[in-house]
């Protein structure tokens, strides 16, 4: 019939092609197939007059059968250095968890023995911080009596510009007041000095005391009660902290020797697993051990049996990458023809 238009002449050809690709498709699939047969290995012949030993291929009775000699050799090497290594990191995890335990065991617990230290470091860190808050109490006191002195002075001061006359009926003299003065500028530089004196040593005190904490091996163990920040500028706040942080003390010797605990246990089960592993890898090597010696009694007792077995232990690989081979090749012509296929449908 012929086509009434260009559109379907244009579709009659995509499903010409269409069939065409299928058959194509179909054609690669049986050959492959046909390509893949595999080629049969020759059981050994057997041999009159030599003894028997279970087949090569005996997975049972041999389970490294199947290994060339040099696969062999290698995986028995492997084995041999697995097993070691595994049975050394055995005994060192077993050393490890009996001085776990034995730390849990301690009297006092390690929990307790750092708080009492870390208590100790407090006890010191609050008595500087005791003296910091006497130094403020100074710098204040003498403060005040600055305060006093200067306002006394400062009257002396206005009563200088009096006459002699004045000064008389207000029964005292100008030599008077130059003594008092004297007296009382004298004591506002002597207030003065010792507020100040106080205020260095109260800061310098204060920061001793901070630093006693922050630079002990427990400031880590504080840092939610802020150990680790800045030094508080009032000694009653620094003072207050360290006693939350000595409440706190009960509570972290409890998570020390939870921790402790815990760790010896672990330390027992990665003992334990440890050993198995080293066992198991153990019993491989045995295995392995074995398979040489029946190819070694094979070879001197069964001479023509070894060769056989040998000979089909090669067939057998050589057999085996063949087919990997052609699966491999398969698979890449499976995903090209997919590839084809999808393009020739989005019209790529």
């Amino acid at each position: 019939m012929t086509p009434r238009d260009e559109t379907e002449l244009l579709e009659r050809a995509l499903r010409a092609y269409t069939v065409l690709l299928r058959q194509d498709r179909a054609d690669a699939m049986v050959g492959g197939r046909l390509r893949a047969a595999p080629e049969p290995v020759a059981p050994p012949t057997p041999v009159v007059d030599e003894p028997t030993f279970p087949a090569w291929d005996d997975r049972d009775a041999r389970p490294y059968g199947a290994l060339p000699a040099a696969q062999l050799e290698a995986r028995l090497a492997k084995a041999l250095r697995a097993a070691a290594a595994t049975e050394h990191a055995a005994e060192a995890q077993t050393r490890q968890a009996r001085e776990l335990a034995a730390a849990v065991a301690e009297e006092p617990s390690a929990g307790r023995r750092t708080t009492q230290a870390a208590a100790a470091v407090l006890a010191a860190a609050d008595r500087l911080a005791a003296r910091a808050q006497e130094e403020d109490s100074i710098a204040c006191r003498a403060a005040a009596a600055a305060a006093q002195a200067e306002g006394v002075k400062e009257k002396i001061e206005a009563a200088f510009g009096r006459s002699r006359i004045a000064l008389r009926l207000a029964g005292t003299s100008r030599a008077e007041q130059q003594a008092l003065l004297d007296q009382y500028t004298r004591q506002l530089a002597e207030a003065r000095e010792e507020q100040q004196r106080a205020e260095r040593a109260a800061a310098d005190v204060r920061r001793q005391a901070w630093q006693t904490l922050r630079t002990s091996p427990y400031a880590e163990a504080f840092r939610a009660h802020g150990a680790l920040g800045e030094a508080p500028d009032d000694p009653a706040v620094m003072r207050q902290r360290f006693a939350a942080m000595h409440a706190h003390l009960p509570t972290l010797a409890t998570q020390i020797d939870t921790a402790r605990t815990e760790a010896a246990q672990q330390a027992r089960i990665e003992a334990v697993a440890l050993h198995t592993k080293a066992r198991d890898l153990r019993e491989v090597t045995e295995r392995l051990q074995a398979e040489q010696r029946v190819r070694r009694r094979i070879s001197a007792q069964a001479p023509r049996r070894h060769a056989a077995d040998e000979a089909a232990r090669t067939a057998a690989l050589r057999q085996e990458r063949r087919q990997s081979a052609l699966r491999a090749r398969q698979t890449s012509e499976q995903i090209r023809h997919q590839l084809s296929g999808d393009g020739f449908r989005t019209g790529m």
